[in-house]
């Protein structure tokens, strides 16, 4: 599909490394062109799709071999990915549900039925309950939780402090001061950027996050902020002189998943 573009096209440009082209993509500035919105999701999809099969292929082997109801399985996903929601693309640096959802499927050894559950959880919360399931005490420290022993109304606080990550000249377009913050509890969503007015969504009327309620909600708002501010203060202050040199394993590794050009 990428070998019939041709140089102006802007996917044999991403394909080429152009950072400007990076950088609008992200944007979703290229959403409209023809044919584009299509191939992006199609081969979303194909990822999708290949993985579901690897991951069958390993179930299937698991109980081939007797080891299924004697196994502890967690399937996660790290992020999910815009397809064009909010006008943008790939999992950019923004904190809606097409980026925040994500499969987290616990099979317990000696499980007889699963359940469903809607309350907001977090990658962070796996270490806390692997440790409750092999019997080790949980630390207070930690900042996941134990999914075991979650209360049902538990909310969930998420702090993006982007000039903290580790900044290397090549990664440029990681080099943003953007902080980002969402607090959900329940059907209630509330978005803080720094630069931009705030955002309140009922998930439950409105799971397309469309309709900001900051301005009927300030309550919401009002309690986040100060959410926030106690997180700032208790995380150090980034520092100017955070970038430093990556030896060739980690550049080999951060060029083979496309964040060096």
């Amino acid at each position: 599909m990428i070998r019939n573009r041709t140089s102006d096209d802007p996917l044999w440009q991403l394909a080429q490394g152009y950072p400007e082209t990076w950088d609008r993509w992200m944007e979703g500035a290229y959403l409209d062109r023809e044919g584009h919105g299509e191939l992006i999701e199609s081969l979303y999809l194909a990822e999708v799709y290949f993985m579901d099969q690897a991951f069958g292929r390993l179930i299937g082997y698991l109980k081939s071999n007797g080891l299924y109801d004697s196994t502890l399985i967690i399937a996660v996903g790290d992020h999910g990915e815009f397809l064009g929601e909010h006008g943008l693309l790939t999992h950019t640096t923004r904190l809606y549900e097409p980026v925040l959802r994500i499969p987290m499927i616990f099979h317990l050894p000696g499980q007889s039925q699963g359940e469903r559950s809607d309350r907001s959880v977090a990658l962070q919360d796996i270490y806390p309950t692997l440790l409750t399931l092999s019997g080790e005490p949980v630390s207070e420290n930690l900042d996941g939780r134990d999914l075991l022993n979650l209360s049902p109304s538990a909310g969930y606080f998420l702090g993006e402090e982007h000039e903290c990550l580790p900044l290397h000249p090549l990664i440029s377009w990681m080099k943003t001061s953007n902080h980002l913050y969402a607090f959900i509890q329940r059907d209630v969503k509330v978005i803080l950027n720094m630069d931009a007015l705030p955002e309140v969504y009922d998930l439950a009327t409105d799971p397309g996050e469309t309709h900001n309620l900051c301005s009927e909600r300030r309550e919401w708002v009002d309690r986040v902020t100060s959410m926030v501010q106690a997180y700032r203060d208790s995380i150090s202050s980034p520092g100017a002189d955070m970038a430093y040199p990556l030896s060739q394993d980690e550049t080999k590794a951060l060029k083979s998943l496309g964040y060096l050009q």
